[in-house]
């Protein structure tokens, strides 16, 4: 998996920029491929956004934090405020796979994971989608 210590800068970090990052390696699942990042507010943003949507509910059918079947979250660089953290943290993983332009070994599309979050009584269930550019 690619992690911020596999990628080397080619280019200085300044806002409004774009720089382009490259795996050192050289060869393998990641090697040579080219990623863009770019800096917004100080910010690094990834080159692909990604979708997070509430596709089900499961055993009591309600989520304490009042998250709907249907709901739609678009990330950037951080997760919007009024996304459940405990979530967060489980997903976090696969969102970084998928901006990076990884794929999950068990889906069977591609740039798409589908995962819960850990709550016993009530884990919703959430579809991650990498959004392509065009």
């Amino acid at each position: 998996m690619l992690n911020s210590n596999d990628l080397r800068p080619y280019g200085r970090l300044q806002p409004q920029n774009t720089i382009m990052t490259q795996s050192p390696r050289g060869e393998g699942e990641i090697g040579g491929e080219v990623y863009h990042l770019k800096i917004k507010n100080n910010l690094m943003v990834f080159s692909h956004k990604i979708k997070v949507k509430v596709i089900k509910i499961l055993e009591k059918g309600e989520c304490p934090l009042n998250l709907k079947v249907g709901d739609e979250f678009i990330f950037e660089h951080l997760p919007p405020p009024q996304f459940c953290h405990w979530a967060f943290h489980s997903l976090l993983p696969f969102i970084t796979a998928l901006r990076f332009g990884g794929n999950i070994p068990w889906e069977e599309k591609e740039g798409v994971v589908h995962l819960c979050c850990p709550d016993p009584n009530s884990p919703v269930v959430f579809e991650i989608s990498r959004i392509e550019e065009k």
